[in-house]
This record gives structure tokens, C-alpha cells and sequence, in this order.
């Protein structure tokens, strides 16, 4: 990596840190390094101990291991530059989080699949520069983990083709860094387009008034595909659902009216709606923006 590419590389962990700090989490350590020695050495030094962080734990909190040194040169393009020993440090400890992270190939600008079997357990090395994540805080000192089992409900949704498409065709564009970065989290329902959601809907559903984060999905209206950028980050084509009601809705099984009422697909049994516990409406009747995404949603998505 020469003296530009770092730059590149600096600026590009440095959107993550804006990210982070978005959400609350402030990774002190990890800017002191970033600004003293530039994000090639500094992510090379985190990798070598081969252990999670409170960096790297604190963001798997927050359901944001997209923006840990470990997901970074792993599913981006900055993976060439790294051995296959920092790679298989780093793709094991999200593997051991279960976060289903998707190699970056440089020859067919795609991302292709990663192991989202369990590979084992690093071992911790006792010492106490060891580092990892976005911050240079380490772990305490037994080197402990979290366990899988008890990881956030999955929020990346990355086993699509689809997906993994739509991420390939923004990694190639020719945009600013902010920009690509900011189009990503959006695609992931994560970034600043999932802070917008919550806002609006004062962190919790927009249906059942449930304000368990780790369950809460930033969803689309009008669909990834069919909408321009712009679209792409309106916090009005979007609604803060609870998993379950993400998966009804991004399958086009549920659809609400103009005013917030909740429209069921005949597909669904009364059974299945029972258990399901649908229909309900919007906590809060649409605005003019979104009810004219809701619009292209039952036009479009719904299955009558």
C-alpha cells in the first residue's frame, strides 16, 4: 500500500469512526492511531493480537460489525492489501459472531460467499498492546469472548444474491468514499438512513411500540432496485419494524393504507395472522411523503 492508498485507506475507516460516533459510541484510542500512524499500520497492529476488542465488542452491540477493522478488509476493497493471516484472523472472529460477512473478489468486483460455519476460537495472546475492532481498547485481560449464541438477531440480511449485487455495484462506482459509504449502510439498513427511522419513530416500532433495538429493522417502501439514490436515503420511504413485520413487509405479505391501516395478503390463514398478530396499524398516520411510498409499496411489492 503506497502513501496515497493509505490516505484512501485512513479516510475510509474514518467514515466508519463518524458512523460509530453517530451511534453513540466514541472510539478514542482507534482516531489517536489513526492520526498518529494512518489506517494501514494501525489495522495491521489491531489484527496481529488476533482477539476481539471492547472496540469490536461494543459494536457487535450495536449490531455494526460492518464498521470493525474485521469486516472492513474482509468485505471491501481494501483486501489485497492485507496477508492471509490478518484476513483469517479477521474472518474468524466474525464468524465466531455470526456475522455472515461476504469476501470482496477484486476480479469480479463482487463479493463472494464467506464461511458462516464455526472455525474456532482464536487464541488469545497475553499482551498489553493486543487490540482489535474499530477501537484500540482491549478486552479484559482473560482474553474472553461473547458467545454466539447470544449475538444480536441477525441485521444484515447478506445472504442474498440480491444484496450482495447491489453492494458490488456501489463498491464500483466511481463516488466519494462518504458517499459509497453511506449508500451501503443504507442498502444494509444500518447508517444514517436507520438513525432517521428511529428518530422518527422515537426508537421503537412503527407498528408495536417494541424498543428492543436488536430487533428492529430499517425497511424499505419502494425497494432497493427501483429507487434512485435519493430514494435510496429519504427516511420517508422507510418505516422501524420489528423483524417479523420487516419480513412480512419486504415479501409484499403486509401493506398499509394511507392512513396507517395495515392490509393483509389472503395468503396468510387466520391462523397465521392470528399467531402473527396481524393486522395492526401505524402508531402514527402517514405524512404526505410516505404515504405516496406506501403507495408504491401496495402497487408494486404487495401480494393481493
Amino acid at each position: 500500500m503506497n502513501a496515497h492508498e493509505d490516505e484512501e485507506f485512513t479516510a475510509h475507516l474514518g467514515n466508519a469512526v463518524k458512523e460509530a460516533e453517530r451511534l453513540k459510541y466514541y472510539p478514542n484510542y482507534f482516531k489517536r492511531d489513526l492520526a498518529a500512524d494512518g489506517g494501514f499500520r494501525t489495522v495491521k497492529r489491531i489484527l496481529a493480537s488476533g482477539k476481539p476488542s471492547e472496540g469490536f465488542r461494543k459494536l457487535w452491540e450495536l449490531g455494526r460489525l460492518d464498521l470493525s477493522c474485521e469486516a472492513i478488509i474482509v468485505e471491501t476493497r481494501w483486501r489485497k492489501y492485507f496477508d492471509e493471516d490478518l484476513l483469517e484472523r479477521a474472518e474468524r472472529l466474525l464468524s465466531q459472531m455470526k456475522y455472515p460477512f461476504r469476501r470482496f473478489d477484486a476480479s469480479t468486483m463482487d463479493l463472494a460467499p464467506g464461511s458462516n460455519e464455526e472455525v474456532g476460537v482464536v487464541e488469545p495472546r497475553n499482551s498489553q498492546s493486543d487490540s482489535g475492532g474499530i477501537d484500540g481498547d482491549s478486552m479484559d485481560s482473560s482474553g474472553s469472548s461473547i458467545s454466539p449464541t447470544t449475538a444480536p438477531l441477525d441485521r444484515w440480511s447478506g445472504s442474498s444474491a440480491e444484496l450482495r449485487r447491489d453492494i458490488a455495484e456501489i463498491e464500483a462506482r466511481d463516488i466519494p468514499e462518504t458517499t459509497r459509504l453511506t449508500l451501503i449502510n443504507a442498502r444494509l439498513g444500518q447508517g444514517q438512513f436507520r438513525q432517521d427511522l428511529i428518530r422518527r419513530w422515537d426508537g421503537a416500532c412503527a407498528v408495536t411500540g417494541c424498543s428492543v433495538t436488536a430487533v428492529l429493522r430499517a425497511s424499505h417502501c419502494k425497494p432497493w432496485r427501483l429507487s434512485n439514490d435519493r430514494e435510496r436515503l429519504d427516511s420517508n420511504n422507510g418505516l422501524l419494524l420489528a423483524a417479523n413485520l420487516d419480513a412480512l413487509f419486504d415479501a409484499g405479505l403486509v401493506a398499509f393504507d394511507d392512513e396507517g391501516g395495515m392490509i393483509v395478503a389472503s395468503a396468510l390463514s387466520t391462523a397465521e395472522r392470528k399467531g402473527l398478530a396481524v393486522p395492526a396499524r401505524l402508531r402514527c398516520s402517514p405524512n404526505r411523503q410516505l404515504a405516496a411510498f406506501l403507495e408504491f409499496h401496495r402497487e408494486h411489492v404487495f401480494v393481493e
